[in-house]
């Protein structure tokens, strides 16, 4: 076994990962260092022929993202690993596994994301937040985001349940405006209000309704807001006191 295994020998994982073998501990277990990075990890040394063994870099989430560090693997059974791992499915396996786009095919993932233990630094330093509260928070891209379809540190922030189902929008019913239906010869304003779906009002042509479904959800969610001003960052809190949807059809 020593004549196999020496320090400088290179192994490839199964994943496409290269490793540098740094030193043996005993005549089992082993340190390798991840190739081009200083990231090292333990394994044991009869899974290196066969390249069974895993890396932090190896991309073991839905073939596109990776812990990244030895310490990040202790949250791997965390609610910020869950956050993460979903994420990543979203935009880059369907919700079968397969590795194809679904409803989230225009939308992808900031690379340095990938990295699970970059993404955790980003999301517990925010989640600070909301400890002590009965709020949990989600992961928003689209409150920051413009037209940008990316998952980053730039677009994302972490919001309160309620204020996320309040940022949807209605599915559209045909060539009416978002947030309008229409029922006989009259249009309906509907909006989402605490998880609840509340009718506005009833007018006689869908531009009355639209510009009521707009008034109403801009109360609403500067009202919420309000509510839950001390668990929003500065920036989140100006851009929800200040929202203006994105589209109206």
């Amino acid at each position: 076994m020593k004549k196999l295994y020496h320090e400088g020998m290179i192994f490839l994982s199964s994943y496409g990962t290269k490793a540098i073998l740094v030193k043996r501990l005993d005549y089992k277990r082993c340190i390798l260092r991840v190739e081009n990075t200083d990231v090292e990890f333990m394994s044991h040394l009869t899974l290196l022929p066969s390249g069974k063994f895993k890396t932090p870099y190896c991309k073991t989430t839905y073939g596109v993202g990776y812990i990244g560090s030895e310490s990040a693997e202790s949250l791997i059974h965390s609610p910020v690993h869950r956050v993460w791992s979903n994420m990543i499915k979203r935009c880059y396996t369907d919700y079968k596994g397969n590795r194809s786009p679904d409803v989230y095919s225009d939308t992808v993932v900031e690379e340095s994301w990938h990295n699970f233990s970059i993404f955790s630094a980003w999301y517990l330093e925010r989640e600070k937040l909301f400890l002590g509260t009965n709020i949990k928070p989600k992961l928003d891209k689209d409150l920051l985001s413009g037209s940008d379809q990316i998952y980053s540190e730039k677009t994302c922030c972490l919001i309160p349940h309620a204020i996320n189902c309040a940022l949807i929008e209605r599915k559209k019913r045909g060539n009416l405006p978002l947030g309008v239906v229409k029922h006989k010869k009259e249009y309906y304003a509907k909006i989402m209000v605490e998880s609840c779906e509340k009718v506005i009002g009833n007018y006689t042509t869908p531009e009355e309704a639209s510009r009521a479904y707009i008034s109403a959800k801009k109360e609403v969610i500067k009202q919420l807001a309000c509510k839950y001003r001390d668990v929003l960052e500065e920036h989140v809190y100006g851009k929800l006191i200040n929202w203006e949807p994105k589209r109206i059809f």
